[in-house]
């Protein structure tokens, strides 16, 4: 230990190494825990989808193809908006246009529709992109299977099949 000393002191900007005491060393393990402790809390933990044992709680499902997006949440950040919160573990709200093109469970108002979008992991649709949205009663947020997603043909046939 001490010709390493020796040489780091003749080095000169190196000899800050030795310098390390116990008690930086504990502040910065401590620092550390925390920070692996808080990440997950501010992540998702799971992607927001529709649940198939409670069907019953969704007031419509159809399926839908979209012709307008609204970044609504995106849009408060760049205007910054004291009220924008921009969470990057979860896509940003936003509203979809759609038109419906079939009605599988439930009723709907109109051929139309405008939905609110987001949260956990979350896929913002392209426009003319098809899906099958779950609308949840007394719930603002909608949720949607769209169709470049691989449980897309399972959802349909299970909605369609009726059970």
């Amino acid at each position: 230990m001490a010709f390493k000393r020796v040489i780091i002191r003749r080095v000169g900007p190196l000899s800050w190494l030795l310098e390390v005491t116990r008690k930086n060393m504990r502040n910065f393990f401590l620092f550390l825990f925390l920070a692996v402790i808080a990440f997950p809390a501010s992540a998702c933990k799971k992607a927001f989808v529709p649940n198939e044992k409670s069907l019953s709680s969704y007031s419509s499902i159809f399926i839908g193809e979209v012709t307008g997006i609204h970044l609504v949440d995106y849009e408060a950040y760049l205007l910054k908006r004291p009220d924008a919160l921009y969470v990057t573990s979860s896509t940003p709200g936003f509203k979809a246009d759609l038109v419906i093109a079939e009605v599988l469970r439930g009723q709907v108002k109109s051929s139309s529709a405008k939905l609110t979008m987001g949260g956990c992991l979350v896929q913002v649709p392209a426009l003319k992109q098809k899906g099958i949205f779950f609308v949840p009663k007394g719930s603002k947020i909608s949720v949607a299977i769209l169709d470049n997603n691989p449980k897309y043909t399972y959802w349909l046939s299970l909605l369609r099949s009726g059970k």
